[in-house]
């Protein structure tokens, strides 16, 4: 819609959800408050039952709904990107 280079969330799960699947690993992620700040919690798990995880604080510019929830998107892709080590930009875009 507005001609993003960059991919959005779907895309990314889209990009390594069956790599994942195929190694035994899963991503979980969820969102709590931490110290008034709602962050968003991404965890790499592995059948294993190793994981590990990492914390994004989603920053925005006011507290609506709509602000929050967008926040929490944004803070949802690049935290997956993160740790799968996913390169967000779409091939071909300039």
């Amino acid at each position: 819609f507005f001609k993003s280079r960059y991919a959005d969330l779907a895309s990314c799960w889209d990009a390594c959800r069956q790599q994942l699947s195929d190694n035994g690993l899963s991503v979980i992620q969820t969102t709590d408050v931490v110290d008034g700040i709602v962050v968003v919690r991404t965890t790499l798990a592995h059948s294993s039952g190793q994981w590990i995880s990492g914390v994004l604080p989603v920053k925005v510019k006011d507290d609506g709904p709509q602000a929050q929830g967008s926040g929490i998107t944004y803070a949802r892709r690049y935290a997956l990107a993160a740790i799968v080590g996913l390169a967000q930009i779409r091939p071909g875009w300039h």
